[in-house]
């Protein structure tokens, strides 16, 4: 069976939804979004995304709540605005080429109660228990992008600019003796609820060197990999 192809189409202010909803077997290939959501303001990880393509798209404003991304290939990703992933699990999902814009895997939002965020944390953190890997973004290269709510040992990276952090090496660490980028990846993993996590040095910034630096301090006192 063939994906259906979408190419050269623009969607405002649209909103997919739906428990149990499946988006399944699509190739996107230039197309532009611009305030757009996928998924819920009310997440149970019922919604999935599986075997997308995404090839050269423009997402403005977008976010994704809730939802399970399997087997999904982005690459030559332009993000205006705000890219924004939300209580999201990924399995096999690969960013390639050029990212520009923001790019942010969050946890749960605040504007969900305790209670709710809590169940959440417990049911992301039990999918990605049977995953093998979630995130490929090896042959990326970013403007900007946040990772933490995505475990880092299931990160296939690039190590010469993507950077492994544990937890572990937090015990008794003082963060004020580190540069702010570092300061600034240590407190995201200290507050996730995984035990590592991938701090990337995007070598499309201006800020590039000076990330780049405080990450390479880290490795060379044994605290990044």
């Amino acid at each position: 069976m063939h994906a259906a192809q979408l190419s050269r189409q623009e969607f405002v202010e649209l909103k997919v939804d739906g428990q149990g909803m499946v988006v399944e077997g699509l190739h996107l290939d230039r197309c532009s979004f611009v305030m757009c959501d996928l998924g819920t303001d009310d997440p149970d990880l019922s919604r999935v995304v599986r075997n997308v393509t995404v090839s050269r798209c423009v997402f403005n404003g977008c976010d994704v709540k809730g939802v399970y991304l399997d087997e999904v290939t982005v690459s030559n990703l332009k993000i205006r605005g705000w890219g924004r992933l939300f209580a999201c699990v990924l399995r096999h999902v690969t960013l390639s080429g050029q990212v520009s814009g923001t790019l942010s895997v969050f946890p749960p939002g605040r504007w969900w109660d305790a209670e709710r965020r809590a169940w959440l944390d417990e049911a992301i953190a039990d999918a990605y228990r049977k995953v093998d890997w979630a995130l490929d973004v090896s042959g990326a290269e970013f403007l900007d992008v946040d990772l933490r709510h995505v475990p880092g040992h299931l990160v296939k990276r690039d190590p010469e600019t993507q950077f492994l952090l544990r937890k572990e090496a937090l015990d008794g660490l003082d963060l004020g003796h580190f540069g702010p980028h570092a300061r600034g990846f240590l407190a995201a993993l200290a507050d996730s609820p995984f035990d590592s996590m991938v701090a990337v040095a995007p070598k499309r910034s201006a800020l590039f060197p000076n990330i780049f630096e405080d990450l390479e301090e880290l490795r060379k006192l044994g605290l990044a990999e």
